[in-house]
């Protein structure tokens, strides 16, 4: 009786979650290979964090930029992230603490 509970509550899980992530259209999904989630990214908010300059270092700094940018549904900037306060591309350490 307890596995068929567990199993029931995992597909109204699965049903709902699947519902939540097609209730907005105008949101590009990424489907991850080999699983049935899909990712909400908004793009035009990935491109208003931007891309990172030839010879910067942020790299890391935009790639913390970009996933909380997916995950709070609003654009950061790479300078938010930087340790160094984000005034040097070229010179930069990412903190996300």
């Amino acid at each position: 009786m307890n596995k068929r509970k567990t199993r029931l509550w995992a597909k109204i899980l699965i049903i709902g979650m699947l519902v939540w992530l097609m209730s907005d259209p105008g949101v590009y999904r990424v489907e991850a290979a080999g699983s049935s989630l899909m990712l909400k990214v908004n793009w035009s908010h990935i491109s208003e964090v931007g891309t990172q300059p030839v010879g910067s270092n942020a790299c890391a700094c935009y790639a913390v930029a970009y996933c909380r940018t997916i995950l709070d549904g609003y654009a950061h900037s790479w300078s938010e992230f930087d340790a160094n306060g984000g005034g040097d591309s070229k010179n930069s350490s990412a903190s996300w603490s």
